[in-house]
């Protein structure tokens, strides 16, 4: 028993000692750069007609957008369109449709959260590059008026 627990001891000490680095240094830490900004919808729903407008800094890297909703969203999906205006320009230099799958085929939640509230994002460009002042414009399109239980929608560009 007692070779037991010194061999115990000794794994322990040598699994600590092997943990510990440099890079596990605070000051070694980089955090990710880049822009992130989410809107607040209205509680009675997002309205097909209510396009979220973002005024972005420059920025470049993976360009991403995100919703956070309810468990009481009631589709799998949520289809978003998302265009991007230059400075300056009268017309999106860039439109896309991205799709979200908000819910597995057996109705289990994807995406991140704890409790009733989860955030899903997807890519909407692996690589893109920003000037400042650009025009994000995100609306949902979906075949009904008032999309329910949808609380927030955000972009993310990280490097």
């Amino acid at each position: 028993m007692r070779n037991l627990t010194a061999v115990i001891l000794l794994l322990l000490v040598a699994a600590l000692t092997g943990s510990c680095s440099k890079q596990g240094n605070v000051t070694d830490l980089r955090l990710p750069s880049g822009y992130s900004d989410f809107r607040e919808l209205p509680g009675k729903g997002w309205c097909y007609d209510d396009t979220l407008t973002f005024v972005t800094p420059a920025a470049a890297g993976e360009m991403r957008v995100a919703v956070r909703h309810s468990s009481q969203y009631p589709y799998r999906n949520l289809w978003l369109e998302v265009s991007l205006t230059a400075p300056g320009a009268s017309a999106p230099r860039y439109r896309d449709t991205v799709e979200l799958e908000l819910a597995d085929p057996f109705g289990l939640w994807r995406g991140t959260g704890v409790g009733p509230t989860r955030q899903c994002e997807a890519v909407v460009a692996p690589r893109v590059r920003i000037d400042s002042g650009t025009v994000v414009n995100v609306r949902h399109i979906m075949r009904l008026d008032t999309l329910p239980a949808v609380s927030q929608a955000g972009i993310f560009i990280l490097d």
